[in-house]
């Protein structure tokens, strides 16, 4: 009977992460590519994920059932607040790295006289984006430290926290690459001739 549950859970989680994507995605279209839309997109994904999963009672990724039971008190406007907070950071930081990484990247190809191939056949793209969700994972949880009701209470303190921080590190990094296979193969990126005017301006 438990698996029934486990599966109503997985299954609630699994769509908040669809709803973070699809509402950052399609909130770049009315937005200007740079940080500040990047921010005001993550903050609204964020939101919106929070949203999709209070009503399901289901985590809002990447937290723990620790952060859970350490959080203050107000459930429903906290988690919108946190999940806001932390989603806007983790989506600047990334985009800003990947972004860089990719100049750099054009900068060098440049230089040697060689073309990239496309991101989406470019293994060091995929590297990329697990890498820049990883740290963009440690900026979320920066973001949404002061959202826990006290440095005792917050279990990244506690013995496990290396742990959390590790898996939260793991959880946002494979979550971006998802995002970023995602955007290549069904070209859903809203802002991809920002990629092409980099290499027009390099190139």
């Amino acid at each position: 009977m438990a698996v029934i549950p486990l599966g109503i859970s997985l299954g609630a989680e699994a769509l908040s992460i669809v709803t973070l994507y699809g509402v950052y995605t399609q909130s770049q279209h009315h937005l200007p590519p740079g940080p500040y839309g990047q921010l005001i997109a993550g903050a609204t994904a964020g939101a919106a994920l929070s949203l999709v999963a209070l009503p399901l009672n289901a985590r809002l990724f990447p937290e723990t059932s620790a952060e859970l039971r350490a959080t203050m008190p107000g459930t429903a406007g906290r988690s919108v607040l946190k999940s806001a907070s932390g989603y806007a950071c983790f989506f600047a930081v990334t985009e800003g790295l990947r972004t860089g990484y990719y100049k750099a990247r054009l900068v060098d190809a440049s230089r040697k006289g060689i073309k990239l191939p496309p991101r989406g056949e470019d293994p060091h793209w995929h590297a990329t984006n697990f890498f820049a969700g990883g740290v963009g994972g440690m900026a979320y949880r920066a973001a949404t430290l002061p959202y826990f009701s006290g440095p005792m209470d917050n279990p990244l303190v506690s013995k496990g926290g290396l742990g959390i921080l590790l898996g939260t590190f793991l959880a946002m990094g494979t979550l971006m690459a998802g995002f970023g296979y995602a955007d290549e193969t069904f070209e859903l990126d809203s802002h991809r001739e920002r990629w092409h005017k980099l290499g027009d301006k390099i190139l």
